[in-house]
């Protein structure tokens, strides 16, 4: 993609970005429109490693605005238009940059690469010579977390960081300080709760957990893993009890065995009117409009079967007597 596509078509941009924001979303928005100006809207407040991040970026996303007030919209890090929900663009004018296998975008003009964050896809586009402290930091936050700390992160991913720091004079310490900060009590409740209520499933030696909390899934999810869970289902049911968000997350063993969560997501949610989910191999989420308990028994059995088509592949790869 050349950038100048849309430097030199658009004179009003808006940069759009999914629900809950993460890091990567919001450095991405940031990165562009640090270049080429524009502003930044998401339909809610982003995750607590996007505020920390929004914080020391010092900017505000718009969550109310009037799409005519633009000649360009670019959406970014966001596979399926209902992550924007309300916010749905007009596809007219909509550009789509996106990093996720699990991309369902159509009738647009789409970007989209298999890399491990938007953040280093963006990078890889402009290659800048040289980057402002903000800038790093956004870039190298989006790339950070999306790669769980870099322990998914491929080596192009290291040398692009490695680059991206070098530039800009930021350094790994920083970006932990600015995202991570000590937990809140809040959190740590939420992570003992989601604890207590785990109900547990052996499937050919790998356990399956499923928890439901009202807040920090993806902290009570990271938290589950690390006690001994291969794969942990974490559950939020909003107030009024009708929309429901799952997110799941599971070891790099477990992705490298053949488990893509993402994939998964994918393909429950093109199977149900008002559902969508995707994200990556390791770790996605599945928004449900209506809250279902039969949908998400089926979630939990589809998962399952995918835990044992590990087994069946290793006995097809095992030596013959």
């Amino acid at each position: 993609m050349e950038t100048k596509e849309i430097r030199l078509r658009d004179r009003e941009v808006l940069y759009l970005i999914h629900r809950h924001a993460d890091p990567d979303a919001i450095g991405s928005a940031y990165y562009l429109s640090s270049i080429y100006g524009g502003d930044i809207a998401s339909p809610t407040s982003p995750s607590k490693a996007g505020k920390n991040l929004l914080s020391f970026l010092d900017f505000e996303l718009k969550e109310r605005l009037e799409f005519e007030n633009y000649e360009r919209i670019i959406v970014l890090d966001t596979p399926n238009k209902t992550q924007l929900d309300p916010l749905i663009p007009p596809l007219e004018k909509t550009i789509v940059i996106d990093h996720h296998s699990t991309n369902s975008w159509k009738k647009v003009e789409l970007y989209n690469k298999d890399t491990t964050s938007c953040a280093e896809m963006i990078y890889e586009m402009i290659r800048p010579e040289q980057l402002s402290e903000k800038e790093g930091v956004a870039l190298s936050a989006g790339i950070f977390t999306d790669t769980s700390s870099l322990q998914r992160a491929q080596s192009k991913t290291l040398i692009n960081l490695g680059d991206i720091l070098k530039k800009s004079g930021v350094t790994l310490t920083k970006i932990k300080d600015i995202l991570f900060e000590s937990r809140s009590y809040s959190e740590k409740v939420a992570r003992l709760k989601g604890a207590k209520r785990a109900e547990l499933k052996e499937v050919n030696g790998y356990i399956l957990v499923s928890t439901s909390i009202g807040c920090f899934e993806g902290s009570v999810a990271s938290f589950l893993l690390k006690g001994g869970a291969d794969i942990v289902l974490v559950r939020n049911l909003h107030p009024s009890d009708k929309e429901e968000r799952v997110t799941a997350r599971t070891t790099e063993e477990m992705t490298e065995k053949g488990i893509d969560l993402g994939r998964i997501f994918k393909n429950l949610a093109d199977k149900k009117e008002g559902v969508d989910g995707g994200g990556h191999t390791g770790a996605a989420v599945l928004n449900i409009l209506e809250s279902d308990e039969n949908y998400y028994q089926e979630l939990s059995e589809s998962i399952m079967s995918e835990i044992e088509k590990i087994e069946e592949k290793e006995e097809d790869h095992s030596p013959s007597g």
